[in-house]
């Protein structure tokens, strides 16, 4: 499947890879882990900072799973665990 979005976030959360396009050309792919913690290009980091968000609340923090790497100077990548109950 192809996905073609601005929206990281999606890519973060649900491909193993990705490829950042400007104007019809490949600027740079790679797994989504290798490409949001070692961004080359500036489009790329530009677009990765669009998903950084400090404000997590607190009572997420006790279900982060860290990944071993991450941008430095931004949040970490996490997944969070869901412990609730689905409603109908």
């Amino acid at each position: 499947i192809v996905l073609i979005t601005h929206e990281m976030h999606v890519i973060r959360e649900i491909c193993d890879r990705v490829a950042v396009i400007e104007g019809g050309v490949i600027l740079e792919e790679g797994s989504t882990i290798e490409v949001f913690t070692h961004p080359r290009e500036n489009t790329t980091k530009e677009f990765i900072s669009s998903v950084v968000s400090d404000n997590l609340p607190p009572e997420a923090l006790e279900h982060l799973e860290l990944h071993d790497q991450w941008i430095a100077g931004t949040a970490p990548l996490v997944r969070l665990k869901f412990t609730g109950q689905a409603t109908d």
